[in-house]
């Protein structure tokens, strides 16, 4: 049988089946433009495109070629031994609220240090993480 094709990616509840993601030269010069910019030195990106474009899919197939597992090749560092992720799904609620639920923190004076705070402590889990934020619209909305 087939497998069933679907456009939808969603990197939370998708991130634990296969992906068979097709390189195209577009993907291949952006995970290099990627890859050379986070080797200077810049640490946030942003992906924009229009609904359907295949975001997500980078996104996930980004993911593989970190952990040296997909067929896009992603080049940082060797020194990151220990890669950990935070994935994100965009929802129709505040980003505060959203983190102050995933961490468990109270909404307080202080609730957006101890955001900090806790991303900071799973930073130091890793050598490296990444936060994946997908669909950051919906948070804006």
């Amino acid at each position: 049988m087939a497998a069933k094709y679907t456009t939808s990616i969603n990197i939370l509840r998708d991130s634990e089946k296969s992906l068979k993601y097709f390189v195209t030269p577009n993907a291949k010069l952006i995970a290099d433009q990627l890859s050379d910019d986070f080797n200077r030195g810049i640490h946030s990106f942003t992906l924009i495109g229009s609904y359907g474009t295949g975001k997500s899919s980078f996104i996930m197939a980004f993911e593989e070629g970190l952990r040296k597992k997909g067929e896009l090749n992603v080049s940082l560092s060797d020194s990151f031994k220990k890669i950990s992720s935070l994935k994100i799904v965009g929802q129709y609620q505040s980003l505060v609220n959203y983190f102050q639920e995933l961490y468990d923190i109270k909404d307080d004076f202080e609730g957006n240090q101890k955001i900090f705070d806790a991303l900071f402590q799973a930073s130091e889990k890793c050598d490296l993480l990444v936060i994946y934020l997908d669909e950051f619209g919906k948070f804006l909305e």
